[in-house]
């Protein structure tokens, strides 16, 4: 089947966020079921890396979005593993009428605070992986954008020394707010509000799994 790629197709969330689309659809004119992978990998999305509460309604209104491309039948489905397993979850929960079936593999239905404090205490072996993936989306980004071969190197060994830092001794640095670790990537504030132990912060809360 020949395939044809649109980049970075533009969809507008409900807030006026407008997140960039990578559609593959067959090159045969015709009507054919969508099937959406959601991620924060790789695009600029303008929403805060692991921002759990925009999740559900973005969930909601790109499925709604898939459905109404001039060569969708109209039925959707997710698939996707880790948070973009996560992200099916909380899209089924907003009930998107044309979402037919979801996929989601090796994926928490807990609430990105219930995932980081466990059992009720902050998990920062939880907290510091997620960061380092935040930082590879980043590099991801200075691919795409106008960082220069230099600059894009010289993160990419700072993501390096970052790495072998916390398993020499980057888990035993205190105080857990200003990992040095993550600041040499521009990452500390990231998850500032809860490696700060910001548990209450409703941006964190809000999402409990209903399934």
């Amino acid at each position: 089947m020949s395939l044809v790629l649109e980049e970075n197709v533009p969809a507008r969330m409900r807030d006026g966020v407008t997140l960039l689309v990578d559609v593959f659809r067959p090159a045969a004119p015709g009507r054919y079921p969508v099937l959406l992978m959601r991620t924060p990998y790789g695009k600029d999305r303008n929403r805060e890396f692991g921002d759990m509460a925009c999740e559900g309604h973005d969930g909601y209104d790109s499925a709604e979005w898939a459905a109404a491309l001039p060569f969708s039948t109209g039925a959707v489905g997710m698939f996707g593993l880790s948070y973009l397993g996560t992200v099916q979850w909380v899209a089924a929960n907003e009930k998107p009428p044309h979402l037919q079936a979801i996929a989601p593999m090796q994926a928490s239905t807990k609430s990105l605070s219930a995932f980081l404090f466990r059992p009720g205490r902050l998990d920062i072996t939880a907290i510091v992986p997620l960061v380092m993936q935040a930082a590879m989306a980043r590099l991801r980004t200075m691919e795409q954008g106008e960082a220069s071969p230099a600059e894009r190197a010289s993160y990419f060994r700072q993501l390096v020394d970052a790495m072998d830092r916390l398993y020499a001794d980057g888990y035993r640095e205190l105080p857990l707010g200003q990992l040095a670790s993550l600041d040499h990537l521009g990452m500390a504030e990231v998850f500032a509000p809860i490696l700060a132990g910001d548990r209450a912060n409703p941006r964190r809360s809000r999402w409990t799994s209903a399934l």
